[in-house]
Order: structure tokens, then C-alpha cells, then sequence
């Protein structure tokens, strides 16, 4: 069993008056690998800079091997889902009328923030997220022609129609994607360390409010409808 060193923020029953809370970001193996190893690090090299442990942090993961690394994926994924469960689980639980009231609030400041540090990585050159293999389909398949509402709806049911092997061909170059972007992301991270970025590189680690806009959204949407808004 993996010793994880993993927060997150405690799910109150009491739900927060001002603001809904953010759910715990969705981790890679490569996070967990760095938050597992940290108080180890930490007792190594006391008062090192954080910078210069991410960078030893990286280096021991670019060096593990290939079962090693399967081993905190699969562990990351399972620990994601439960949280990312447990949190849908919390927004439905709340009434309507709570959501609604600090809905807006939440997704006004989520919006900024992630403005605000997408701006950032894209200055740095952060290397771009891999592909589904359901883009890797639309790339390929979509007639920019057609109106956006159609031409979605075409793609989709192109999609579905495709047989298991044929579908086969696009996940290989979605796990192609997700390889090219693991590589990419830890030379990213170590150059970051190297270029004084460790700062940025801290707030990504732990703002990553993906999961929260989608679960938020989706929770707002089903309120909205179930009221009539």
C-alpha cells in the first residue's frame, strides 16, 4: 500500500453561506508520487527551497520505472474518483435555493482564477493537454461547413456508430498523447524550477479547479431546470 500524503478540504454538512467549496483537483500519478515522497524529501534536506525538492522530486520520477509509475496512475485514479464521488454526492445534497443563492458567487471567482493562471501557463509554455480519443475522432472526421449545433450532433452519432476496433485506432493516439504529455510536463516542471517559476508551478499543483467548474456547472444546470430557470 502506498503511503499517500493527501488533504483535502473537509466536506461540511453545514454548507458555506458566502461560497460553495472547491473540490479536490484531480490528481496524476506524478502528483501523488510528489506528495508521497515529500515528507520524506523535507526530512532529507531540511530548509531547502521548495523549488529545489520538486526538482529532486522530479528527477527520482523521470528515473523510476514503467510498473512503478503504472502503480501511482492507477492509485491516483481510484483516489480521484472517491473524492470526485464524494463531492457530487455533497453538491446534491444541498437544496436548490443554497446553490443558486452562491452558485454565482462560486463561479464568478472560479472563472478569475482560472483566467488568471491559464494566462500564466500559456506565457510559460505550458505543454498542451493530451487529447481524447474522441477529439483525436472530431479532428479527423468534422466539416467546417456545417453549423456548430449540427456538426456536433453529426460527429456524435459518427462516434457512436463506429465499431469497438475501429474506435481502437483513436485510443491509441489518445495514450500516445497522454505519454507525450507525461515526458513533456516533467521537463516543463523541472525547467519551471530552473527559471525561478517555482511559485507558479505551486499554485498549479494546487489550484486546479477543472473538477470543480464541471461539477459545479453540472449541478447549477440540473437546480436551474428542476426550478424553471
Amino acid at each position: 500500500m502506498l503511503r499517500v500524503w493527501f488533504s483535502f478540504r473537509k466536506l461540511s454538512s453545514k454548507a458555506d453561506t458566502r461560497c460553495l467549496p472547491t473540490p479536490p483537483k484531480r490528481l496524476s500519478g506524478y502528483s501523488l508520487f510528489l506528495k508521497t515522497v515529500w515528507p520524506s524529501l523535507s526530512q532529507q534536506h531540511p530548509g531547502e527551497k521548495f523549488s529545489q525538492l520538486v526538482s529532486i522530486a522530479a528527477k527520482k520520477w523521470k528515473a523510476a520505472d514503467s510498473q512503478t509509475k503504472q502503480l501511482y496512475g492507477e492509485k491516483a485514479r481510484d483516489i480521484s474518483a472517491r473524492y470526485e464521488k464524494e463531492y457530487s454526492e455533497y453538491l446534491s445534497s444541498l437544496n436548490f435555493e443554497h446553490i443558486l443563492a452562491t452558485g454565482g458567487k462560486t463561479k464568478a471567482h472560479l472563472k478569475t482564477k482560472s483566467r488568471r493562471l491559464e494566462n500564466t501557463l500559456r506565457r510559460l509554455k505550458k505543454p498542451r493537454s493530451p487529447r481524447s480519443a474522441y477529439a483525436f475522432f472530431c479532428i479527423e472526421a468534422r466539416k467546417p461547413n456545417l453549423k456548430l449545433s449540427e456538426e456536433a450532433k453529426q460527429l456524435a452519432e459518427k462516434w457512436s456508430a463506429l465499431s469497438d476496433s475501429e474506435k481502437q485506432v483513436y485510443q491509441q493516439r489518445a495514450e500516445e498523447d497522454k505519454r507525450r504529455y507525461h515526458d513533456a510536463m516533467i521537463d516543463w516542471e523541472m525547467c519551471m524550477q530552473q527559471t525561478g517559476n517555482s511559485k507558479i508551478l505551486q499554485e498549479y499543483f494546487e489550484n486546479n479547479v477543472d473538477v470543480a467548474k464541471k461539477h459545479l456547472a453540472k449541478q447549477l444546470t440540473h437546480c436551474e431546470e428542476s426550478l424553471g430557470g
